[in-house]
């Protein structure tokens, strides 16, 4: 079975050694994810949306946001999208929470990458991102964004 691993670097090696011992194949493809709790990456891994699916490492700060749309989940960065394998709460737990922030049900985004909020009427935000596509901060997730933001 093939299994994702997201553990510090010094750890790696040793911890994929286990899981291959137990039977388990440490690949990107995998389709579960092993990862360390108090383990924080600088990058995420994508899936280019071409017909090759190659994979590419992109830092965090090159990420505009995530987005939801049912199970497939889009990686948006200026230079295109890219599918990645985390679910949207596993990207919760994975990214770093100083620069990201989850907007809503479908949408996480780095703060650093927010050109203008516009408020809404009631709780609610609206965002445009550096790379002009607005996107709505629900009330659900008003106060959190408000307070993550210093507002």
């Amino acid at each position: 079975m093939k299994v994702r691993l997201r553990c510090k670097a010094e750890e790696r090696e040793k911890i994929a050694a286990m899981l291959e011992r137990g039977g388990f194949m440490v690949s990107e493809d995998g389709i579960y994810l092993f990862y360390e709790p108090d383990y924080m990456p600088d990058y995420m891994v994508g899936r280019t949306a071409d017909d090759n699916g190659d994979l590419v490492m992109l830092r965090f700060p090159e990420i505009l946001y995530f987005e939801s749309y049912g199970h497939e989940i889009s990686m948006v960065t200026a230079k295109g999208t890219f599918h990645v394998k985390e679910r949207m709460y596993q990207l919760d737990g994975l990214l770093p929470p100083q620069m990201f922030s989850r907007v809503n049900k479908s949408v996480i985004v780095n703060r650093s990458n927010i050109k203008r909020i516009s408020p809404g009427i009631g709780k609610h935000y609206f965002l445009t991102m550096k790379n002009d596509v607005r996107i709505d901060v629900t009330r659900n997730y008003y106060m959190r964004f408000k307070a993550e933001v210093g507002i």
